[in-house]
């Protein structure tokens, strides 16, 4: 009798994570299309800001569900890399604790910069950061999402192709950097030793540790 072998199938978490992450895009369609528009347009013209750049983004649902969806898809690929490199065979856990390592990077990186914002009086500024770095953050995060749905359905992510979504993930937030200290030398005429010193301690720095400890 000849044994036919079949591919895995796709985890049925990540097929509900996946679909979680599009009805958030649909939700926020459905609530303010003109918005969702206007803040794909960002990277080329200024509608978003002018129409919702003075609003908070803690008090705004919609770049704090923008940035869900952008921690979800990061999680997932550490958690596939980490699949990789994790000798356990108990690897159920993994997303988890690739989830809780970002949200406190992110929470310590932030937390850092409202300190340092508040000792040298610099609230207004480090707001204005803030709310112009989600922004551009989640949109030039947006388009892996579709690249790595079509590789998760297509191929359940080979090694390569998960070095190839790391790098992609790392031009995306280079570019979104980029765009935020235009954005704030023409606003606040920022000097350009500060962006460089803040590139070096809150961005180039831990992104360095962080490489070191992905090299398995």
């Amino acid at each position: 009798m000849i044994e036919i072998l079949r591919e895995p199938p796709q985890s049925t978490w990540v097929l509900i994570l996946f679909l979680g992450i599009v009805m958030i895009y649909a939700f926020l369609y459905h609530n303010d299309s003109r918005r969702l528009v206007y803040f794909f347009r960002s990277a080329f013209n200024k509608q978003h800001q002018v129409n919702y750049g003075r609003q908070s983004v803690i008090s705004q649902h919609f770049m704090v569900l923008l940035s869900v969806q952008s921690i979800l898809v990061a999680s997932l690929l550490l958690y596939k890399y980490l699949t990789y490199c994790s000798e356990s065979q108990s690897q159920k856990y993994l997303f988890v604790c690739s989830l809780v390592f970002i949200l406190v990077f992110l929470g310590v990186k932030w937390l850092a910069l409202f300190l340092v914002s508040t000792l040298f009086k610099q609230r207004k500024l480090f707001k204005e950061f803030l709310s112009v770095s989600t922004q551009y953050a989640n949109l030039f995060f947006s388009p892996l999402l579709l690249l790595t749905l079509f590789m998760y359905l297509t191929t359940d992510f080979s090694l390569n192709q998960l070095s190839l979504l790391f790098s992609v993930s790392l031009l995306a937030l280079v570019c979104g950097k980029m765009r935020v200290f235009t954005h704030m030398r023409k606003e606040t005429s920022l000097d350009v030793y500060y962006i460089i010193l803040y590139i070096c301690t809150f961005e180039a720095a831990p992104f360095l540790w962080f490489l070191i400890g992905l090299d398995c």
